[in-house]
């Protein structure tokens, strides 16, 4: 058997001869076959992989330009040419290369109310009027309805009515029909301020809600809520939306307007007084192309921010400063400032380092004693002539070495004026010191409580003259002195004075007694000393202030007067100190001052009014980055106020309406929230206040805030001031050294102060004790700008 199989083995290994050769052949049969067409397959997959590699780097380029866009957008960086109320013209730019493509990309503002289009020159203004204020809110949580609230602040004669109300929503929020409260109910006849139809139209890719008013348009006035009487009047009214279904927590940014019977008239839009249409511009709509080869994409985007009105600058701001002027004695009785801490420099670090200076303002103040004061001119009252001018039956009498008054004894003209030739120049003193008239008083005889004096003044040379104001009822018979302060529209070189006689009509009334008549100038110190950086990249020299301020102390004696200058710095903190090729001038740098003037409290002390002294600096710098945009910044310090201690609130602001002080010409937009509607940020505000003459010893005193409609008050402080006793001669944030307040206090979202909407916040700064001067004080109302992303997103090409 193994024989057989290894026979037949051998016989079939034997016979391969060729075989190789046809499987070889068949082989090459079957590839001849296939390899075409593989050949083909990999040609066309390499050209479709080009095609779609050249595709995509379209798009991904295309997509980056939209990405720059929205960027630009935000930050600001749209160009020179931009204009923020142009809404016919196209910007265009080209990005740079991405993967070997540029994408071309342009950007144009949208106009969203169904109103035809107003010209960039007409919308201006329109919005910076600021007469009537459309701001629209999207409620605190989803779900809430959007609430729409305008302002209008009429002028005399105004009568305004209402022809249509509108709002936007972007695309994905769909308007609940008939849900408007302004929507008729079932009064019979409805109410004139019920609309008569409800318009809901596509627009710009979202929807456009209108109600409208036909031709007997209600007036503004009329609609619920509204205070007719009031300065600014106030309209807020309310509708429901539905979020897209894709993110139901969404809330919309939404653009509302109203239209107004308000006749443009024969001037035109530009005429403030003529507001025909109004419209929310603290959110704009903006239409975005990039085109990169064949490849386009539209989109729309929003951006929310603070609009700019009246004082507001956009940015941030620090305020440094320090007491030149110190009371290092820990003696609770020992309130007097001797110690003189000059030249005083401070370290500022803490400006971001993406961000540039956009304005700077340095500031400083001081006390002078009775003794600084200067004579301007004086009359020792020995004798009428030259200077006064009393009529031939005056009840005055210049034979002592005083001028007695009497009308029993001398006569019955009871004015006693100043000479119309004599000249005192004080028109060089306008705008920026202090001048006060002083003379002494006294009366003989009885004291009665109708015996007094009385006088007035004049500008021009006693053609005009002021009321009558008291200078004494019922004195007593010693010598006081007595002093007022002259009104700067009075500083004139055509000043007058006169006196009147105030009862004195008994034979036993005595006689009223004038004496030392002085007229005397407060002099404030307006030159210092200022340094940035050091040598010598840095800044040294003298600077002097642009505007100053004096004021007497208003106390119960004679107590000296305080002063305080500013000087507009930005073209020095710019500039200083000079560093070659440095991307952002941020404005950190050491900064020094000297050479402030004012007189120290010595101890003992003396005279009674040495306690008051103090000296200080504050320079307060704006900056601005991509993260500071939308800030709304207040400063104010165009009026050097006294408070004396008494129990009461400074009227800061001059405004007898209120007993404090009211910041007005913005209005507060919504906080940053999250898709869920959470508030993801938490200050909403900082204040920051320059106080000299602080005393730690002396309280309670406060500062208070009180928001415009949540009427919700908060009593500020800080980690070195309680809420008692804020003015308490230190600072914060600062090692600052004791004699004065630059303190900075924040307010929250949570605190409830602030609502979205409101354009005023009131500030009230009581002392029950402590007496001192007001500076200045800078508000920032926190409010990033924020872009809504894309609303709608549309690509195209070949």
């Amino acid at each position: 058997m193994r024989k057989t199989l290894k026979f037949i083995r051998s016989r079939f290994l034997s016979d391969e001869t060729g075989m190789a050769l046809i499987i070889v052949l068949v082989l090459l049969l079957m590839g001849s076959l296939t390899i075409l067409p593989v050949l083909a397959h990999l040609s066309t997959a390499l050209k479709t992989g080009v095609k779609y590699e050249g595709k995509s780097n379209e798009l991904y380029a295309a997509d980056a330009g939209i990405e720059d866009a929205i960027w630009r957008i935000k930050y600001d960086f749209m160009g020179l040419s931009y204009d923020p109320y142009d809404y016919e013209t196209v910007w265009s730019y080209e990005t740079e290369t991405v993967n070997g493509v540029t994408a071309n990309v342009t950007i144009q503002n949208i106009w969203v109310s169904t109103e035809p289009p107003l010209s960039a020159a007409e919308a201006r203004a329109i919005a910076e009027s600021n007469k009537l204020i459309v701001v629209g809110t999207a409620g605190a949580t989803p779900g809430e309805p959007y609430s729409i609230k305008i302002d209008f602040t009429p002028a005399e004669g105004d009568n305004l009515t209402v022809k249509s109300l509108g709002v936007w929503l972007p695309q994905g929020f769909e308007y609940v029909e008939e849900s408007c409260s302004l929507h008729p109910d079932e009064l019979d006849p409805p109410a004139p301020h019920h609309p008569d139809s409800e318009n809901v139209t596509t627009c710009d890719g979202g929807q456009a809600v209108v109600w409208i008013y036909d031709e007997d348009y209600p007036l503004f006035a009329e609609f619920p809520g509204v205070d007719p009487d009031a300065e600014l009047m106030s309209l807020e009214f309310t509708f429901e939306y539905d979020p897209p279904a894709t993110n139901p927590n969404s809330m919309p940014t939404a653009i509302a307007w109203i239209t107004t019977g308000m006749d443009p008239g024969s001037f035109g839009y530009p005429n403030p007084n003529d507001v025909p249409i109004s419209w929310d511009v603290d959110t704009r709509i903006f239409e975005i192309t990039s085109d990169a080869g064949d490849t386009s994409i539209q989109a729309f985007s929003s951006k929310c921010e603070l609009r700019q009105m009246g004082d507001a600058m956009s940015g941030d701001y620090v305020a440094i400063g320090n007491s030149l002027l110190a009371n290092d004695d820990p003696s609770w009785w020992d309130t007097y400032r001797e110690t003189w801490y000059t030249p005083s420099s401070v370290t500022l670090d803490s400006i971001p380092a993406d961000a540039d200076v956009v304005a700077a303002y340095l500031y400083w103040a001081g006390w002078f004693n009775e003794a600084r004061k200067e004579i301007e001119w004086s009359d020792g009252c020995s004798s009428f002539s030259p200077n006064w001018d009393p009529a031939p039956d005056s009840s005055w009498d210049d034979s002592e070495s005083y001028f007695r008054g009497s009308e029993y004894t001398f006569g019955e003209e009871r004015e006693l004026p100043m000479d119309s030739t004599i000249t005192i120049p004080l028109g060089q003193y306008a705008g920026w010191t202090a001048v006060s008239v002083n003379w002494e008083h006294w009366e003989t005889g009885n004291v009665e409580s109708d015996d007094g004096l009385d006088f007035a003044i004049s500008a021009n040379d006693g053609a005009t003259w002021s009321d009558y104001e008291s200078a004494f009822r019922n004195e007593v018979n010693s010598a006081k002195a007595f002093e007022y302060v002259i009104p700067n529209e009075y500083l004139t070189d055509d000043f007058k004075l006169k006196f009147k006689l105030i009862g004195f009509t008994n034979s036993d009334d005595g006689y009223c007694c004038i004496d030392n008549v002085a007229i005397k100038v407060m002099y404030p110190d307006t030159d210092v000393h200022f340094e940035i950086g050091s040598d010598p990249n840095g800044y040294s020299g003298n600077i002097t202030a642009e505007r100053s301020y004096v004021m007497r102390n208003e106390l119960s004696g004679p107590y000296g007067f305080s002063y305080a200058c500013t000087k507009n710095v930005s073209a020095l903190v710019k500039t200083y100190p000079v560093v070659e090729g440095e991307a952002h001038h941020t404005g950190n740098a050491i900064y020094t001052i000297d050479d402030v003037g004012a007189d120290n409290g010595r101890y003992p002390s003396t005279s009674d009014d040495s306690h008051l002294a103090f000296a200080g600096w504050s320079l307060i710098i704006v900056y601005a980055s991509p993260n500071t945009a939308g800030h709304y910044l207040y400063i104010r310090d165009n009026n050097f106020a006294f408070h004396p201690g008494t129990d009461g609130n400074l009227d800061f602001d001059d405004d007898p309406s209120y007993p404090g002080g009211v910041i007005t010409d913005f209005v507060v937009p919504e906080p940053i929230k999250d898709r869920d509607g959470n508030v993801i940020e938490t200050l909403a505000a900082r204040l920051t206040c320059f106080i000299v003459e602080g005393d730690e010893r002396w309280s309670p005193e406060h500062i208070t805030v009180t928001g415009q409609q949540s009427e919700v008050s908060k009593n500020l402080s800080n980690p070195e001031s309680p809420e008692s006793n804020v003015w308490n001669g230190k600072s914060y944030p600062g090692t600052f050294k004791e004699g004065v307040d630059i303190d900075t206090f924040e307010l929250l979202w949570a605190d409830g102060v602030l609502t979205p909407g409101d354009n005023m916040l009131y500030v009230d700064l009581v002392s029950n004790q402590d007496a001192w001067n007001l500076v200045y004080f800078i508000i920032s109302i926190r409010s990033e700008t924020v872009t809504g992303g894309t609303t709608h997103y549309v690509i195209s090409g070949n």
